[in-house]
């Protein structure tokens, strides 16, 4: 998905990119999913890859199932870019829901997941029963 406003949405997908263009502009996804141990992957879907903003919040979480940010072959896989905007003051969360089954929030091997910039408020939070960081 490309939009230039901020973005929410909520349902149920295997993989999920979004590219938001204007300054300050979020993308929110939750995803409701029951049950199920295949992960939501931020990939690549079409031509865009992972999650990008211009210095807007990232929020991705699941209601019960795993999260897996994939290396989608961008220098930044989840990015708030900071750097088109004079420095990051947004912030990334990541959260994996669980009801009682454990699941994973993976950040796969050359994958990464960047919120630098220098904004003081900007960051990454992570959340999840299990958090495997083979990435950065």
């Amino acid at each position: 998905m490309s939009a230039t406003n901020a973005v929410t949405l909520t349902g149920t997908v295997d993989t999920i990119a979004a590219t938001i263009t204007g300054a300050g502009q979020g993308f929110t996804y939750t995803d409701t999913a029951s049950n199920t141990a295949t992960p939501l992957t931020i990939g690549t879907v079409g031509a865009i890859a992972g999650i990008e903003t211009n210095n807007g919040s990232i929020s991705v979480s699941t209601t019960n199932r795993p999260i897996t940010v994939s290396n989608t072959g961008d220098a930044d896989d989840v990015d708030i870019d900071g750097n088109n905007a004079g420095g990051a003051t947004a912030t990334i969360t990541l959260s994996t829901g669980s009801v009682g089954n454990n699941r994973a929030l993976t950040i796969a091997a050359m994958a990464d997941v960047d919120a630098t910039g220098s904004g003081a408020a900007s960051g990454v939070t992570l959340v999840g029963d299990n958090i495997d960081i083979t990435g950065t």
